[in-house]
């Protein structure tokens, strides 16, 4: 019975923290150089061996060798258990949680209802916990508890006679940072965080908060369904369509483009409704401005969807989703084929050794190859073709060379392209 307790002691203490033990008893603990045994209450001094017995449940002391003393005067505690196949922590070898729970519930019945409490009151709850902290000034909180506070302290200050914009973008910036674990994403959406902060934000007159607050709300929609539903209901369409069509900051658009993105993603609801909304011709307007960074982004996440899409067809489940509206069909009615020529042309005139752009412009092309076949610009991928052929055997890694990526890239292109055209900017 006395080992099940002990075990059981053992299992509790990962979940909990040991009350404070009974202080009543002041005397102090005499070490010697043999292992012996603490009574409870006793103080034990600073420096010595500590160690739980694992099989008497009893905390023994002694004190330090004299090779332990060279070794690291600074180690007050270490736990010795006397059976080397124990030496391993629960840091080093993690217990699942379901493996201890499952144990605490058997050990549970070997104890009358009496001896359990009387075990249990030995151990201190999370409300406990806090409300001793609090009397420290030492105040825990769950991130449900800190989100919460956050958007109290953003209405504060927003509404503050005196605005404090440092204060409000570290308060953004806090929030994007939780933003990125789901459950707190979701928690965000709960507290009415899209009403009270994202979209009031985004009609700030300061490009810094515009910004941050698009930072934040690409990070809520990254790969999380409830906030991406939440914000398609709430019209988060064509707020963005709105700011990628009229603002004048480039990086605002930039960021716009991105949490547009990351609204449309593996979301064929939103897509639909991105269409129906004309996002595909206020995307195309770029093509007639000199803004190659927006442009880059713009076809990169275009790219994106109809890789998404051509994936989905091959999948039965999937492909119901999608079937609603066709995507490359509305694509090719915007001349996209010219764009993607005229970017690239753009690209290679205004810096050809911006490889990571030009990567991005030959996946979209890519995308496109088979309907596109007849519009692109022959000559020109030749000639990007035969440039990374000569880049890429200069790497010293050929065999796995970006440079070879990108001559392979133009290779696929090029089997579906049989005629050339001329693009001019």
């Amino acid at each position: 019975m006395f080992q099940k307790l002990s075990v059981f002691l053992v299992l509790v203490s990962v979940f909990l923290i040991r009350c404070d033990e009974d202080e009543d008893n002041n005397d102090i603990f005499v070490p010697t150089k043999e292992w012996q045994g603490v009574k409870k209450g006793q103080k034990i001094p600073k420096g010595l061996h500590v160690r739980i017995n694992l099989e008497t449940g009893q905390t023994e002391a002694k004190l330090l060798d004299d090779d332990d003393k060279l070794e690291d005067k600074t180690k007050a505690l270490s736990a010795i258990p006397e059976d080397t196949r124990q030496e391993e922590t629960p840091s080093q070898s993690p217990i699942p949680k379901s493996t201890l729970e499952e144990a605490v519930k058997n050990l549970k019945n070997d104890f009358s209802p009496e001896e359990f409490k009387k075990i249990k009151n030995q151990y201190r709850t999370y409300d406990d916990i806090k409300k001793s902290l609090n009397e420290l000034n030492l105040t825990p909180k769950l991130d449900a508890e800190v989100i919460a506070d956050l958007i109290k302290n953003h209405k504060e200050v927003a509404s503050a006679e005196k605005f404090d914009k440092v204060e409000l973008l570290k308060i953004l910036e806090d929030l994007e940072f939780l933003a990125h674990q789901y459950d707190n994403a979701h928690e965000f959406v709960k507290q009415s965080g899209f009403g009270d902060i994202i979209y009031k934000n985004l009609n700030s007159s300061r490009v810094d908060v515009r910004k941050g607050t698009l930072k934040l709300m690409a990070a809520l929609m990254q790969n999380n369904v409830p906030p991406k539903i939440h914000a398609l209901e709430t019209g988060a369409i064509a707020i963005l369509l709105r700011l990628i069509n009229l603002e004048s900051d480039s990086g605002v658009k930039l960021r716009a483009v991105t949490a547009l993105g990351a609204l449309l993603r593996s979301f064929p609801a939103a897509q639909k409704k991105f269409i129906e909304s004309g996002g595909l011709s206020v995307l195309s307007k770029f093509f007639d401005t000199d803004n190659i960074r927006v442009q880059i982004k713009v076809v990169t996440m275009v790219s994106d969807l109809l890789v998404e899409h051509q994936w989905a067809g091959n999948d039965d489940k999937m492909s119901k989703y999608y079937v609603s509206f066709d995507l490359t069909k509305r694509i090719l009615e915007h001349e996209w084929c010219k764009k993607l020529n005229k970017l690239l042309l753009g690209l290679l005139i205004t810096d050809k050794d911006d490889h990571d752009s030009i990567e991005k412009c030959l996946t979209a092309m890519h995308s496109l190859r088979v309907q596109c076949k007849d519009e692109y610009e022959r000559e020109l991928i030749i000639s990007l073709r035969n440039r990374y052929e000569v880049l890429g055997a200069a790497d010293a890694d050929s065999s796995s060379s970006f440079f070879n990526v990108l001559k392979d890239l133009c290779d696929q292109i090029l089997h579906h392209v049989h005629t050339s055209v001329k693009t001019e900017l």
